[in-house]
Protein backbone atom coordinates (compact mmCIF):
# COMPACT_ATOMS: atom_id res chain seq x y z
CA UNK A 1 0.00 0.00 0.00
CA UNK A 2 1.43 3.21 -0.86
CA UNK A 3 2.63 5.87 1.84
CA UNK A 4 0.49 8.91 2.28
CA UNK A 5 0.25 11.58 4.98
CA UNK A 6 -2.88 11.15 7.09
CA UNK A 7 -5.86 14.00 5.97
CA UNK A 8 -6.22 14.20 9.87
CA UNK A 9 -2.40 14.87 9.92
CA UNK A 10 -2.29 17.29 7.40
CA UNK A 11 -5.56 19.20 8.87
CA UNK A 12 -3.73 19.08 12.31
CA UNK A 13 -0.84 20.78 11.45
CA UNK A 14 -2.69 23.41 9.62
CA UNK A 15 -4.94 23.93 12.05
CA UNK A 16 -2.14 24.06 14.45
CA UNK A 17 -0.44 26.36 12.63
CA UNK A 18 -3.38 28.49 11.99
CA UNK A 19 -3.90 28.50 16.39
CA UNK A 20 -0.13 29.32 16.80
CA UNK A 21 -0.41 32.02 14.10
CA UNK A 22 -4.25 33.49 16.20
CA UNK A 23 -2.32 32.96 19.52
CA UNK A 24 0.15 35.29 17.85
CA UNK A 25 -1.75 37.54 16.75
CA UNK A 26 -3.19 38.06 20.15
CA UNK A 27 -0.08 37.84 22.22
CA UNK A 28 0.52 40.84 19.22
CA UNK A 29 -2.70 42.87 19.71
CA UNK A 30 -1.54 42.63 23.62
CA UNK A 31 1.68 43.83 22.66
CA UNK A 32 0.73 46.20 20.17
CA UNK A 33 -1.95 47.96 23.00
CA UNK A 34 0.89 47.91 25.50
CA UNK A 35 2.80 49.62 23.55
CA UNK A 36 0.32 51.73 22.24
CA UNK A 37 -0.36 52.94 26.07
CA UNK A 38 3.65 53.15 26.51
CA UNK A 39 3.31 55.11 23.33
CA UNK A 40 0.64 57.16 24.67
CA UNK A 41 2.53 57.81 28.41
CA UNK A 42 5.88 58.59 26.58
CA UNK A 43 4.07 61.30 24.83
CA UNK A 44 2.25 62.60 27.60
CA UNK A 45 5.53 62.19 29.83
CA UNK A 46 7.30 63.68 27.13
CA UNK A 47 4.43 66.51 27.04
CA UNK A 48 4.71 66.57 31.15
CA UNK A 49 8.84 66.68 31.32
CA UNK A 50 8.82 69.61 28.38
CA UNK A 51 5.96 71.53 30.71
CA UNK A 52 7.59 71.14 33.98
CA UNK A 53 10.81 72.02 32.21
CA UNK A 54 9.51 74.67 30.91
CA UNK A 55 7.91 75.62 34.37
CA UNK A 56 11.34 75.32 36.20
CA UNK A 57 12.82 77.68 33.68
CA UNK A 58 10.02 79.97 33.90
CA UNK A 59 9.84 80.40 37.26
CA UNK A 60 13.39 81.36 37.15
CA UNK A 61 13.23 83.54 34.05
CA UNK A 62 10.05 85.25 36.17
CA UNK A 63 11.91 85.67 39.06
CA UNK A 64 14.47 87.49 37.06
CA UNK A 65 12.12 89.88 35.64
CA UNK A 66 10.43 90.61 38.58
CA UNK A 67 13.76 91.56 40.12
CA UNK A 68 14.65 93.74 37.67
CA UNK A 69 11.29 95.07 36.97
CA UNK A 70 11.22 95.88 40.83
CA UNK A 71 14.59 97.73 40.61
CA UNK A 72 14.23 99.50 37.47
CA UNK A 73 10.20 101.04 38.45
CA UNK A 74 10.68 100.50 42.04
CA UNK A 75 6.73 99.24 41.95
CA UNK A 76 5.73 97.19 44.78
CA UNK A 77 3.60 94.68 42.77
CA UNK A 78 7.06 93.25 41.18
CA UNK A 79 8.28 93.23 45.18
CA UNK A 80 5.17 91.25 46.03
CA UNK A 81 5.36 88.79 42.39
CA UNK A 82 9.06 88.14 43.42
CA UNK A 83 7.86 86.75 47.15
CA UNK A 84 4.92 85.75 45.84
CA UNK A 85 6.53 82.94 43.61
CA UNK A 86 9.55 82.16 45.84
CA UNK A 87 7.22 81.45 48.82
CA UNK A 88 4.05 80.75 47.42
CA UNK A 89 3.85 79.79 44.10
CA UNK A 90 7.30 78.01 43.77
CA UNK A 91 7.17 77.21 40.22
CA UNK A 92 10.26 75.81 40.32
CA UNK A 93 10.61 73.69 42.54
CA UNK A 94 7.39 71.83 41.63
CA UNK A 95 8.69 71.35 38.19
CA UNK A 96 12.04 70.19 39.38
CA UNK A 97 10.12 67.72 41.77
CA UNK A 98 7.38 66.73 38.85
CA UNK A 99 10.53 66.21 36.30
CA UNK A 100 12.01 63.73 39.04
CA UNK A 101 8.97 62.19 39.29
CA UNK A 102 8.55 61.58 35.49
CA UNK A 103 12.14 60.54 35.69
CA UNK A 104 15.35 62.07 34.20
CA UNK A 105 18.76 61.10 33.81
CA UNK A 106 21.55 61.25 35.40
CA UNK A 107 22.80 63.43 33.11
CA UNK A 108 19.81 66.18 33.56
CA UNK A 109 19.71 65.96 37.04
CA UNK A 110 23.28 67.56 36.80
CA UNK A 111 21.70 69.91 34.47
CA UNK A 112 18.93 70.84 37.17
CA UNK A 113 21.49 71.03 40.09
CA UNK A 114 23.95 73.72 37.75
CA UNK A 115 21.19 75.17 37.07
CA UNK A 116 19.72 75.86 40.69
CA UNK A 117 23.10 76.66 41.71
CA UNK A 118 23.56 79.64 39.30
CA UNK A 119 20.19 80.71 40.60
CA UNK A 120 21.14 80.33 44.13
CA UNK A 121 24.23 82.56 42.99
CA UNK A 122 21.48 85.13 42.12
CA UNK A 123 19.41 85.27 45.27
CA UNK A 124 22.12 87.82 47.05
CA UNK A 125 22.21 89.95 44.25
CA UNK A 126 18.34 89.94 43.51
CA UNK A 127 18.01 90.64 47.68
CA UNK A 128 20.66 93.37 47.66
CA UNK A 129 18.75 95.03 44.59
CA UNK A 130 15.39 94.89 46.19
CA UNK A 131 17.11 96.43 49.60
CA UNK A 132 18.63 99.25 47.80
CA UNK A 133 15.18 99.79 45.96
CA UNK A 134 13.69 99.92 49.16
CA UNK A 135 16.33 102.71 50.15
CA UNK A 136 15.66 104.53 46.75
CA UNK A 137 19.19 103.85 45.46
CA UNK A 138 17.93 102.61 42.14
CA UNK A 139 20.91 103.12 40.82
CA UNK A 140 22.66 100.56 42.41
CA UNK A 141 19.71 98.47 42.85
CA UNK A 142 19.99 97.97 38.51
CA UNK A 143 23.49 97.46 39.19
CA UNK A 144 22.88 94.17 40.79
CA UNK A 145 20.47 92.76 38.61
CA UNK A 146 21.92 94.35 35.50
CA UNK A 147 25.53 93.72 36.25
CA UNK A 148 28.36 91.23 34.89
CA UNK A 149 27.72 88.82 37.35
CA UNK A 150 24.23 88.43 37.25
CA UNK A 151 24.08 88.78 33.09
CA UNK A 152 26.64 85.90 33.20
CA UNK A 153 24.90 83.81 35.78
CA UNK A 154 21.73 84.55 33.64
CA UNK A 155 23.60 83.63 30.67
CA UNK A 156 25.03 80.26 32.22
CA UNK A 157 21.20 79.34 33.23
CA UNK A 158 19.81 79.94 29.94
CA UNK A 159 22.69 78.11 28.10
CA UNK A 160 21.86 74.94 30.86
CA UNK A 161 18.14 75.56 29.97
CA UNK A 162 18.43 75.57 26.50
CA UNK A 163 20.96 72.00 26.52
CA UNK A 164 18.17 70.82 29.22
CA UNK A 165 15.24 71.35 27.11
CA UNK A 166 17.12 69.89 24.25
CA UNK A 167 18.64 66.37 25.97
CA UNK A 168 14.73 66.58 27.13
CA UNK A 169 13.05 66.41 23.82
CA UNK A 170 15.38 64.33 22.59
CA UNK A 171 15.08 61.41 24.53
CA UNK A 172 11.79 61.67 25.09
CA UNK A 173 11.45 62.06 21.15
CA UNK A 174 13.68 58.64 20.72
CA UNK A 175 11.51 56.93 23.43
CA UNK A 176 8.16 57.92 21.62
CA UNK A 177 9.71 56.63 18.40
CA UNK A 178 11.20 53.72 19.30
CA UNK A 179 7.67 52.74 20.83
CA UNK A 180 6.02 53.82 17.74
CA UNK A 181 8.86 51.47 15.51
CA UNK A 182 7.41 48.95 17.66
CA UNK A 183 3.89 49.67 17.37
CA UNK A 184 4.62 49.47 13.96
CA UNK A 185 6.21 45.88 14.07
CA UNK A 186 3.69 44.76 15.89
CA UNK A 187 1.23 46.10 13.76
CA UNK A 188 3.12 44.36 10.45
CA UNK A 189 3.30 41.40 12.07
CA UNK A 190 -0.44 41.24 13.01
CA UNK A 191 -1.02 41.67 9.46
CA UNK A 192 1.64 39.08 8.32
CA UNK A 193 -0.07 36.73 10.73
CA UNK A 194 -3.78 37.82 9.52
CA UNK A 195 -2.44 37.19 6.34
CA UNK A 196 -0.80 33.85 7.04
CA UNK A 197 -4.49 33.10 8.69
CA UNK A 198 -6.32 33.37 5.41
CA UNK A 199 -3.83 31.98 3.81
CA UNK A 200 -3.59 28.52 6.31
CA UNK A 201 -7.29 28.40 5.86
CA UNK A 202 -7.61 28.67 2.08
CA UNK A 203 -4.61 26.28 1.90
CA UNK A 204 -6.59 24.14 4.66
CA UNK A 205 -9.99 24.35 2.28
CA UNK A 206 -8.24 23.69 -0.52
CA UNK A 207 -6.68 20.54 0.65
CA UNK A 208 -9.71 19.46 2.27
CA UNK A 209 -11.55 19.91 -1.15
CA UNK A 210 -8.96 18.37 -3.21
CA UNK A 211 -7.87 15.65 -0.47
CA UNK A 212 -11.45 14.87 1.42
CA UNK A 213 -14.27 16.07 -0.18
CA UNK A 214 -13.77 14.76 -3.41
CA UNK A 215 -12.48 11.08 -2.13
CA UNK A 216 -15.64 11.04 -0.14
CA UNK A 217 -17.96 11.69 -3.04
CA UNK A 218 -16.62 9.17 -5.11
CA UNK A 219 -16.76 7.08 -1.99
CA UNK A 220 -20.27 7.78 -1.40
CA UNK A 221 -20.80 7.18 -5.16
CA UNK A 222 -19.38 3.74 -5.22
CA UNK A 223 -20.98 2.96 -1.98
CA UNK A 224 -24.46 3.80 -4.30
CA UNK A 225 -23.99 1.32 -6.84
CA UNK A 226 -22.61 -1.04 -4.21
CA UNK A 227 -25.81 -0.68 -2.88
CA UNK A 228 -27.58 -1.02 -6.12
CA UNK A 229 -25.89 -4.49 -6.37
CA UNK A 230 -23.10 -3.30 -9.04
CA UNK A 231 -19.92 -4.76 -7.79
CA UNK A 232 -18.43 -4.29 -11.03
CA UNK A 233 -17.98 0.15 -11.03
CA UNK A 234 -15.08 1.65 -11.65
CA UNK A 235 -13.41 2.86 -8.67
CA UNK A 236 -10.82 4.69 -9.54
CA UNK A 237 -9.12 5.79 -6.16
CA UNK A 238 -5.96 4.00 -5.11
CA UNK A 239 -5.61 2.78 -1.59
CA UNK A 240 -2.99 4.41 0.54
CA UNK A 241 -1.98 5.27 4.46
CA UNK A 242 -4.37 8.28 5.23
CA UNK A 243 -7.35 7.64 6.50
CA UNK A 244 -9.48 8.30 2.77
CA UNK A 245 -7.34 5.54 1.42
CA UNK A 246 -7.68 2.82 3.91
CA UNK A 247 -11.20 3.51 3.36
CA UNK A 248 -10.53 2.99 -0.21
CA UNK A 249 -8.97 0.26 0.27
CA UNK A 250 -12.33 -1.56 3.03
CA UNK A 251 -14.35 -0.81 -0.43
CA UNK A 252 -12.18 -2.60 -2.75
CA UNK A 253 -11.84 -5.27 0.03
CA UNK A 254 -15.72 -5.61 0.16
CA UNK A 255 -16.28 -5.73 -3.36
CA UNK A 256 -13.55 -8.40 -3.92
CA UNK A 257 -14.89 -10.47 -0.95
CA UNK A 258 -18.88 -9.96 -2.07
CA UNK A 259 -17.47 -10.74 -5.27
CA UNK A 260 -15.56 -14.11 -4.36
CA UNK A 261 -18.83 -15.40 -2.30
CA UNK A 262 -21.08 -14.57 -5.51
CA UNK A 263 -18.71 -16.60 -7.39
CA UNK A 264 -18.71 -19.51 -5.30
CA UNK A 265 -22.52 -19.67 -4.50
CA UNK A 266 -22.81 -19.41 -8.20
CA UNK A 267 -20.32 -21.89 -9.13
CA UNK A 268 -21.78 -24.49 -6.53
CA UNK A 269 -25.38 -23.98 -7.60
CA UNK A 270 -24.57 -24.31 -11.48
CA UNK A 271 -22.69 -27.54 -10.02
CA UNK A 272 -25.85 -28.53 -8.54
CA UNK A 273 -27.90 -28.04 -11.33
CA UNK A 274 -25.86 -29.96 -13.43
CA UNK A 275 -26.06 -33.04 -10.67
CA UNK A 276 -22.29 -32.89 -9.73
CA UNK A 277 -23.08 -33.14 -5.90
CA UNK A 278 -19.41 -33.67 -4.65
CA UNK A 279 -18.74 -30.11 -3.82
CA UNK A 280 -17.16 -28.09 -0.94
CA UNK A 281 -18.00 -25.34 0.34
CA UNK A 282 -15.09 -22.86 1.34
CA UNK A 283 -14.14 -21.87 4.93
CA UNK A 284 -13.62 -18.42 4.09
CA UNK A 285 -16.33 -16.75 4.92
CA UNK A 286 -16.40 -14.28 7.56
CA UNK A 287 -19.21 -12.25 9.71
CA UNK A 288 -22.64 -12.08 8.35
CA UNK A 289 -21.54 -14.51 5.69
CA UNK A 290 -21.28 -17.73 8.09
CA UNK A 291 -24.81 -18.12 8.19
CA UNK A 292 -24.85 -18.63 4.13
CA UNK A 293 -21.75 -21.22 4.59
CA UNK A 294 -23.69 -23.37 7.31
CA UNK A 295 -26.83 -22.89 4.60
CA UNK A 296 -25.16 -23.99 1.60
CA UNK A 297 -23.79 -26.91 3.27
CA UNK A 298 -27.04 -28.23 5.07
CA UNK A 299 -28.35 -27.57 1.07
CA UNK A 300 -25.46 -30.16 0.46
CA UNK A 301 -25.99 -32.23 2.70
CA UNK A 302 -29.90 -32.40 2.34
CA UNK A 303 -29.80 -32.91 -1.75
CA UNK A 304 -26.92 -35.59 -1.47
CA UNK A 305 -29.07 -37.72 1.28
CA UNK A 306 -32.05 -37.45 -0.45
CA UNK A 307 -29.96 -38.05 -3.92
CA UNK A 308 -28.78 -41.20 -2.41
CA UNK A 309 -32.44 -42.61 -1.34
CA UNK A 310 -33.31 -42.13 -4.56
CA UNK A 311 -30.13 -44.39 -6.21
CA UNK A 312 -31.34 -46.70 -3.81
CA UNK A 313 -34.79 -46.38 -4.66
CA UNK A 314 -33.80 -46.25 -8.15
CA UNK A 315 -31.49 -49.34 -7.61
CA UNK A 316 -34.55 -50.97 -6.36
CA UNK A 317 -37.28 -50.15 -9.28
CA UNK A 318 -34.44 -51.45 -12.04
CA UNK A 319 -34.25 -54.95 -10.07
CA UNK A 320 -37.79 -55.07 -10.18
CA UNK A 321 -38.13 -53.68 -13.32
CA UNK A 322 -35.41 -56.38 -14.49
CA UNK A 323 -37.55 -59.25 -12.88
CA UNK A 324 -40.54 -57.52 -14.20
CA UNK A 325 -38.62 -57.74 -18.25
CA UNK A 326 -37.78 -61.16 -18.04
CA UNK A 327 -41.45 -62.42 -17.05
CA UNK A 328 -42.69 -60.01 -19.92
CA UNK A 329 -39.50 -61.82 -22.34
CA UNK A 330 -41.13 -65.08 -20.80
CA UNK A 331 -45.17 -63.81 -21.54
CA UNK A 332 -44.03 -62.45 -25.00
CA UNK A 333 -42.34 -65.62 -25.66
CA UNK A 334 -45.89 -68.08 -25.00
CA UNK A 335 -47.52 -65.21 -26.84
CA UNK A 336 -45.03 -65.66 -30.07
CA UNK A 337 -45.54 -69.56 -29.95
CA UNK A 338 -49.25 -68.76 -29.45
CA UNK A 339 -49.81 -66.79 -31.59
CA UNK A 340 -47.53 -68.99 -34.17
CA UNK A 341 -49.96 -71.90 -33.37
CA UNK A 342 -53.04 -69.24 -34.32
CA UNK A 343 -51.89 -68.21 -37.40
CA UNK A 344 -51.48 -72.12 -38.00
CA UNK A 345 -54.94 -72.52 -36.99
CA UNK A 346 -55.95 -69.77 -38.73
CA UNK A 347 -54.23 -71.29 -42.39
CA UNK A 348 -56.01 -74.59 -41.27
CA UNK A 349 -59.11 -73.49 -41.25
CA UNK A 350 -58.79 -71.08 -44.27
CA UNK A 351 -58.03 -74.48 -46.31
CA UNK A 352 -60.25 -76.58 -44.58
CA UNK A 353 -63.02 -73.91 -45.74
CA UNK A 354 -62.02 -74.08 -48.98
CA UNK A 355 -62.48 -78.18 -49.45
CA UNK A 356 -65.91 -77.48 -47.67
CA UNK A 357 -66.34 -75.45 -50.32
CA UNK A 358 -65.35 -77.92 -52.97
CA UNK A 359 -67.43 -80.60 -51.15
CA UNK A 360 -70.27 -79.32 -51.24
CA UNK A 361 -69.89 -78.63 -54.79
CA UNK A 362 -68.91 -82.21 -55.31
CA UNK A 363 -72.20 -83.12 -53.13
CA UNK A 364 -74.80 -80.95 -54.94
CA UNK A 365 -72.82 -82.21 -58.56
CA UNK A 366 -73.46 -85.96 -56.82
CA UNK A 367 -76.97 -85.05 -56.22
CA UNK A 368 -77.62 -83.82 -60.01
CA UNK A 369 -75.55 -86.81 -61.41
CA UNK A 370 -77.74 -88.85 -59.07
CA UNK A 371 -81.31 -87.14 -60.20
CA UNK A 372 -80.59 -87.48 -63.84
CA UNK A 373 -79.51 -91.38 -63.25
CA UNK A 374 -82.55 -91.67 -61.40
CA UNK A 375 -84.47 -90.25 -64.49
CA UNK A 376 -82.92 -92.30 -66.88
CA UNK A 377 -83.46 -95.23 -65.48
CA UNK A 378 -87.34 -94.70 -65.35
CA UNK A 379 -87.22 -93.64 -68.98
CA UNK A 380 -85.34 -96.76 -69.76
CA UNK A 381 -87.72 -99.72 -72.15
CA UNK A 382 -87.97 -101.93 -69.33
CA UNK A 383 -89.89 -99.68 -67.09
CA UNK A 384 -86.73 -99.57 -64.60
CA UNK A 385 -84.56 -101.84 -63.03
CA UNK A 386 -85.80 -105.63 -62.42
CA UNK A 387 -87.09 -106.42 -59.58
CA UNK A 388 -85.12 -108.93 -58.36
CA UNK A 389 -82.16 -106.88 -58.83
CA UNK A 390 -83.86 -103.38 -57.80
CA UNK A 391 -82.82 -102.45 -54.19
CA UNK A 392 -84.44 -99.51 -52.59
CA UNK A 393 -81.70 -96.65 -53.49
CA UNK A 394 -79.68 -94.83 -50.83
CA UNK A 395 -80.68 -91.30 -50.91
CA UNK A 396 -78.11 -88.88 -51.31
CA UNK A 397 -76.82 -86.82 -48.52
CA UNK A 398 -78.24 -83.55 -48.07
CA UNK A 399 -76.57 -80.32 -47.93
CA UNK A 400 -77.51 -79.95 -43.96
CA UNK A 401 -75.69 -83.02 -43.08
CA UNK A 402 -72.91 -82.29 -45.11
CA UNK A 403 -72.53 -78.83 -43.18
CA UNK A 404 -72.98 -80.50 -40.10
CA UNK A 405 -70.24 -82.81 -40.94
CA UNK A 406 -68.24 -80.57 -42.28
CA UNK A 407 -68.92 -77.90 -38.92
CA UNK A 408 -67.61 -80.85 -36.65
CA UNK A 409 -64.62 -81.51 -38.56
CA UNK A 410 -63.34 -78.31 -37.91
CA UNK A 411 -64.67 -78.03 -34.49
CA UNK A 412 -62.33 -81.33 -33.81
CA UNK A 413 -59.42 -79.77 -35.60
CA UNK A 414 -56.29 -78.39 -33.64
CA UNK A 415 -52.75 -79.51 -33.66
CA UNK A 416 -52.95 -81.20 -30.34
CA UNK A 417 -56.28 -83.46 -31.26
CA UNK A 418 -54.92 -84.48 -35.09
CA UNK A 419 -51.95 -85.55 -33.83
CA UNK A 420 -53.84 -87.60 -31.01
CA UNK A 421 -56.37 -88.19 -33.70
CA UNK A 422 -56.75 -92.00 -35.13
CA UNK A 423 -56.40 -92.70 -38.44
CA UNK A 424 -59.60 -93.30 -40.18
CA UNK A 425 -60.46 -96.51 -42.24
CA UNK A 426 -59.05 -96.57 -45.84
CA UNK A 427 -61.77 -95.64 -48.73
CA UNK A 428 -62.92 -98.71 -49.79
CA UNK A 429 -63.92 -99.72 -46.59
CA UNK A 430 -65.96 -96.47 -46.18
CA UNK A 431 -69.50 -96.74 -47.49
CA UNK A 432 -72.17 -94.50 -47.60
CA UNK A 433 -72.89 -91.47 -49.28
CA UNK A 434 -69.25 -89.76 -47.91
CA UNK A 435 -67.28 -92.63 -48.92
CA UNK A 436 -66.28 -90.32 -51.87
CA UNK A 437 -65.59 -87.20 -50.11
CA UNK A 438 -63.19 -88.04 -47.24
CA UNK A 439 -60.32 -85.42 -47.34
CA UNK A 440 -56.71 -86.13 -46.15
CA UNK A 441 -57.09 -82.37 -44.31
CA UNK A 442 -58.93 -84.60 -41.78
CA UNK A 443 -56.47 -86.77 -41.09
CA UNK A 444 -53.09 -86.35 -39.36
CA UNK A 445 -50.17 -86.35 -41.36
CA UNK A 446 -48.98 -89.66 -39.75
CA UNK A 447 -52.05 -91.56 -41.53
CA UNK A 448 -51.68 -92.59 -45.20
CA UNK A 449 -52.68 -90.65 -47.33
CA UNK A 450 -52.87 -87.51 -44.98
CA UNK A 451 -51.57 -84.49 -46.70
CA UNK A 452 -52.33 -81.05 -47.12
CA UNK A 453 -53.02 -81.63 -50.95
CA UNK A 454 -54.61 -84.36 -52.50
CA UNK A 455 -55.25 -85.79 -56.33
CA UNK A 456 -58.73 -85.79 -57.53
CA UNK A 457 -59.30 -89.87 -57.89
CA UNK A 458 -58.98 -91.36 -61.32
CA UNK A 459 -57.98 -87.19 -62.86
CA UNK A 460 -54.23 -86.56 -61.88
CA UNK A 461 -55.01 -83.18 -61.24
CA UNK A 462 -54.52 -81.06 -57.95
CA UNK A 463 -58.04 -79.29 -56.60
CA UNK A 464 -56.83 -75.61 -56.30
CA UNK A 465 -58.17 -72.51 -54.39
CA UNK A 466 -61.75 -71.46 -54.86
CA UNK A 467 -61.17 -68.58 -57.41
CA UNK A 468 -57.53 -69.63 -58.17
CA UNK A 469 -57.21 -69.73 -62.21
CA UNK A 470 -56.71 -73.56 -63.51
CA UNK A 471 -53.48 -74.42 -64.03
CA UNK A 472 -52.53 -74.06 -68.28
CA UNK A 473 -53.87 -77.11 -70.27
CA UNK A 474 -56.02 -78.28 -67.48
CA UNK A 475 -59.85 -77.87 -67.81
CA UNK A 476 -61.38 -75.43 -65.83
CA UNK A 477 -62.79 -77.98 -63.12
CA UNK A 478 -61.08 -81.59 -61.91
CA UNK A 479 -64.22 -83.38 -61.08
CA UNK A 480 -64.06 -86.66 -59.63
CA UNK A 481 -64.12 -89.71 -61.49
CA UNK A 482 -67.64 -91.58 -62.14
Amino acid sequence: MKRAMKQSTLTLILNGISILTLIYMVYSLIAYSQVSGQLNTANEERFSLTYNANRFMNGSAYLTNEVRAFAATGDQQHYDNYWSEVNDLQNRDKGVAALQEIGITDEEQGMIDDMFALSNRLVPLEENAMEEVQAGNMAEAVSYVYGTDYSESIAQINALKEQFLADLDQRSLTQVQELQARAEAIRMSMILALVMVGVIQLLNMVISRIMIMRPVLKVKEQMMEISQGNLSAEFSLEPNTSEIGMLVASIHETKGELKKYIKEIDHTLAQMAQGNMNLAVGDDYRGEFLPIQDAMRQILDSLNQALSRIHLTAERVSEESERMASDAQTLSNGNVQQAAAVQQLSSSIHEISKQVDQTSRDADDAKQASEDASMQLRMSPGGGIPKSSRSTPEPPPSSATVTMAVRSSVYSFSPRRMADRPCPPPRAAMAGPFRRFSSPMLMPSSCPGGSRRRRSPGTGCTPSARGSPPPSGASPRCSPRR
